[in-house]
Formats: C-alpha cells, structure tokens, sequence
C-alpha cells in the first residue's frame, strides 16, 4: 500500500490525506481533534475492540497528557478510515529539539502501542511510512509494546525489517489468582519487618480515595521518590519535571490511579501508586516510595506484600511489575511474560555495526557484566565534569586536604545579601537536600545523595538551610534515632 502524502508544514497546523484513507494530523487540529465528541466517541469504540490497547491510549490520559505537555511537545495524530469508521489511531508527540517522534506519554507511559479493529498489519506498515516521510531523518520510537501487539509484519517485510529495530523484554507479573500468591505474605522476612515496625509504634496501611488527601501528600511522596533515585541512578524525574507531579494529580481525579500508603503513628513510610487498567489490571507502578529514615525496617518490601494482599481482597486479576532488573521484582513475580521495544529509523553505517556486535558478539554474560558496571561509568563521568569545572590543580589540591571528608565544600550561584533575614534551618528535610547544586561543588548531587542516604540509614540527622531553591548549608547530627523525631525547626535570628 503506497501512501501519497502532500508537502509537510513545518508550523505543525496542518491536517494531510493520503490516498487510502490514512490521516494524519499534527498540532492545534490533532488539539481539536482529540476534543471533538464525534471523535472520542469513536476512539472509544475502538479502543474498547482492541484487546491489546492499555489505559495509556484511552482518552482520559492521552488527551491530558496532550494538554499538560503543550509546550513541549507538537501533537501529532495517524487514523485509519473505512466508510467513515475509525479503523486506526496512533497517537505521537515531536520534539523538534532532539528529532524524536515518541508515544504519547514519553516515559511516563509505560505502553506505546498503535490501535485498530483487527490485526490487519496494513495500517501500521502505511502509517510508517507517512510519519518518515513527514519527519525525516526522525527516530520513531515504542518504549514498549504490550504483549498481543502484531509485530510478525517486521519479520515478514524485508522493507521493514532493514528500518525497524525490535527488543524483547522479559516483564515479572504477580498471578493475583494464583493460590501461591499466598506464600508471600507468610515469607519470614515480611512477618519479622512487620513485627520489627509495631514494636515501634502504631502501623496501619491504607488507599487514599479521596483527591484532597492525595494531593496534601504528593509533595512528600515525591521527595522520597527523588531522594532515592537521585542517590542510586542520579535522576530526579519529579524535581526537573513539575509537570510529572501535576499530571498523576489529574490521573488521580480521573480515577486512574490506585494510591497506597504504609504509615507508621501517622508517618509515612512507604508508599505506591499504579495505574488502574482494564480487566481488573493492575499496570506498572507508577511511583513507588520509602522514607530513608527507616530503610532498615524495608518499609518498600512491606508495602508491597501489603499491596498485593489488598489487590487480592479487592479482586485485581495481575499486577504488572514493569519491566526493569530491580531485585524486588524477582522476590515478589509468581509469572512472567514479553513485552516489546520498537524503534524505527534509517540507520548509519556505525549503528548497523554497533547493532550486529550487540545482538551477534555480546554474550549474555558480557551484557550483564555490561549492566553491573554501568553505574560506575557514570559516577566516572560526573567526576571529570567536576574537574573541568574546577580545573585540575584547584581538584587536585581539594582532594588531598579533605580525603577523609567531613565537611561539604560548595558555593551557591548566584550571590545574595542575607543579612536583613532570618535563617530557618530545617531538620532531616528530603526537599532541602534535593536542592543541592552541583554546579560549584566538589561532589556530584548523586554523591551528596547518596552519602546523605547512608547517613539516614546510621541514624544521623540532617540540618539544612535553603534560600531561593540552593542549598546554602548542611550539617549532620550523630544521635540515636528517637531524636529524630522531634520536627520543631530552628529560626536563627539576624544577630545570632
């Protein structure tokens, strides 16, 4: 099927035809498109015959997705068209900064996927090539593709075959009808963590319904969320993305989500949040948290046997773990099954070479090995950024006075004047420790969070002054655990 397209707008206002009724539309009319009642009606219709669509094609999310991130990504919308039925949707988003066409949710989506009636492969293989004809010189990417998905076309077309590059990926489950699901929650180390936190205390495990209750703890839930992952991978999607925050916000009024929390006297401990999907699904968890002050307790293992346990009471079929090697996934999936990364694109001559030597000459031992010590390669990397930064005299002279370090060494940027302020000094606050800037530090932020994480873990506590977003002090207390729990701030007056 050769689809004939007209000359591609670059103000991403225009709608195009091609001849055998594939459309494509891309930004203020995919805007209207996706708001028009006659449309959702029939993208309803379509998305509930699709039996491997998940709630990240559904309207409520696609289209407040759409909305949140108008700024930052064009819209760009391919239907297929049969006697006026709606036979096909894809729904994409460009970047015109880094020449990417993604899924409709970016990485927030855990499945990308494409919708249609059957499993007629016709329209994907036409909506390709309008989108490469459109965008070219564009990757064309899937994170991932959910099981039932057609993907036999690649293999078949050798057209196809030579543009399209397909990763498989295991995905761990949780069988929720499974009689052994059971055997989880009589695990020895779930008893003894959980026997462990009522001796300190009242502990009680709840879902939060009600959106004033959500919203009054996301902030807290975040900061766990980016404290750990800052320290352990250096990204911190919630802090360098607000919209993040404000998107689960209206999953949650959309009643997309399925929000928990394990508390300890009232005290967050731990906490998840995942997607509510179609029949009785559980998708992907969308942030799942812990409070650093009690990690020795594994409040995040707790939480999920918990979880699971409610799943099953409230009659959930399958949770689905995502994809990903974190170990927890492996202690708690009963099932597994694949899911399926696609990317399209032209490839040059050193990413066919690159692509031969990972799929032919890396064994699965190197691919592993590989992985382990990614990590490290990172942590390598940051450290040269800081050293050009400083130079390496100024490093180099830093590192041998302060080789057993006690003190962190950074400077804010900009300059202020507070000498007409008070200074109000917080106690073990996780969002004055996120807002560490590395840029005139001695450390990367990944460093500082993660020495600050193992300092929690000892039991020390954190005393912090912020201003204007920076980090302008920290200091650590050592001192057993129960002082911790004291909240009172300190205010330092402009004379002390």
């Amino acid at each position: 099927m050769q689809a004939q397209i007209n000359v591609y707008n670059t103000d991403f206002t225009v709608s195009l035809q091609s001849d055998d009724n594939v459309k494509i539309t891309i930004g203020e009319e995919a805007f209207q498109l996706v708001n028009d009642q006659s449309f959702i009606h029939k993208w309803d219709s379509l998305y509930e015959s699709c039996h491997w669509a998940t709630p990240f094609q559904a309207k409520q999310f696609v289209t407040m997705w759409y909305n949140l991130y108008s700024k930052r990504f064009v819209p760009v919308i391919v239907s297929n068209w049969q006697s006026g039925n709606l036979t096909g949707l894809i729904f994409l988003a460009h970047n015109s900064k880094d020449k990417k066409l993604k899924g409709a949710g970016g990485d927030i989506a855990y499945y990308q996927t494409w919708l249609t009636s059957d499993s007629n492969n016709e329209f994907i293989k036409a909506s390709l090539q309008i989108l490469i004809s459109n965008f070219p010189g564009h990757v064309i990417s899937f994170i991932q593709l959910p099981p039932g998905t057609p993907i036999r076309w690649i293999e078949e077309d050798p057209n196809y075959r030579k543009i399209c590059t397909l990763k498989t990926v295991q995905r761990p489950l949780v069988n929720l009808k499974d009689k052994g699901v059971d055997k989880l929650f009589k695990k020895k180390e779930f008893r003894e963590n959980c026997n462990r936190l009522k001796r300190l205390g009242e502990v009680s495990y709840e879902r939060v319904k009600d959106f004033e209750v959500f919203s009054s703890v996301i902030d807290e839930l975040t900061a766990h969320y980016d404290f750990r992952q800052g320290a352990t991978i250096n990204w911190t999607p919630f802090l360098n993305n607000p919209l993040r925050k404000q998107l689960l916000l209206e999953m949650f009024r959309q009643n997309l989500l399925h929000v928990t929390l394990l508390k300890l006297n009232n005290e967050i401990l731990a906490s998840l949040i995942a997607t509510q999907g179609r029949d009785n699904w559980i998708y992907g968890i969308g942030l799942n948290s812990h409070s650093p002050f009690y990690a020795s307790h594994s409040p995040g293992f707790v939480c999920f046997v918990k979880f699971i346990q409610m799943l099953v009471y409230e009659g959930y079929n399958t949770l689905d773990l995502t994809t990903g090697n974190q170990s927890y996934k492996s202690r708690l999936a009963n099932d597994y099954d694949h899911v399926y990364e696609l990317t399209v694109s032209h490839k040059s001559i050193v990413e066919k070479t690159l692509e031969v030597i990972r799929n032919k000459h890396l064994t699965p031992k190197m691919k592993k090995l590989l992985e382990q010590y990614k990590p490290y390669f990172l942590q390598t990397k940051q450290k040269i950024g800081i050293i050009k930064n400083h130079g390496t005299i100024h490093y180099s002279l830093h590192y041998i006075r302060n080789k057993k370090q006690s003190v962190y060494d950074f400077r804010t940027n900009p300059e202020h004047n507070y000498s007409n302020k008070d200074i109000l000094i917080k106690r073990c606050n996780l969002q004055d420790l996120l807002c560490f800037d590395q840029t005139k530090s001695f450390v990367s932020k990944q460093e500082f969070l993660r020495d600050a994480m193992k300092r929690f873990e000892l039991g020390e506590q954190s005393f912090t002054w912020v201003e204007d977003g920076y980090l302008l002090a920290c200091a650590w207390l050592h001192g057993p655990n129960r002082s911790r729990k004291d909240k009172r701030t300190f205010i330092f007056p402009e004379a002390v």
